[in-house]
């Protein structure tokens, strides 16, 4: 298989891949709709996670089409739905404390971060979500 990247270190390829099988003909399909925001994603938000953490970010999903949106209980305004989110772990750091790096480091102008049960959600800010609801940063 050939691998698109569209950051130093992240490919097109793993901003849209799914383990829901029923949804990785969709979700590829869809991809070159939302390769802009997707590389706005890659560049401007994943990377510099990466680069604070010292780290590799492992996605665990980026795009998703409706299907698979409505199919892992997301919500129907999800960034996922137009490449404009990640979720992600962090090798070999507790997530907490990467939440807590990310939320506290001032150095990442994201919509959302929110520290899910074993895995970190990230999402593109302005102009992509309202500039009032950007660096919203909770626990769940």
């Amino acid at each position: 298989m050939k691998y698109t990247k569209i950051s130093p270190n992240f490919t097109l390829e793993e901003l849209v891949k799914t383990s829901k099988t029923a949804f990785v003909t969709e979700n590829l399909a869809i991809a070159p709709n939302y390769i802009p925001q997707l590389k706005m994603l890659a560049n401007y938000i994943l990377e510099p996670a990466r680069a604070l953490l010292k780290t590799p970010l492992i996605i665990t999903s980026g795009l998703r089409c409706a299907g698979l949106n409505t199919a892992v209980g997301g919500s129907p305004k999800s960034q996922h739905l137009t490449g404009e989110a990640a979720d992600f772990v962090p090798r070999g750091i507790d997530v907490k404390e990467a939440f807590l790096k990310i939320k506290n480091s001032g150095l990442i102008s994201y919509g959302q971060l929110v520290l899910e049960p074993g895995w970190l959600h990230i999402s593109l800010g302005a102009p992509y979500r309202p500039l009032e609801n950007c660096l919203q940063a909770f626990e769940k």
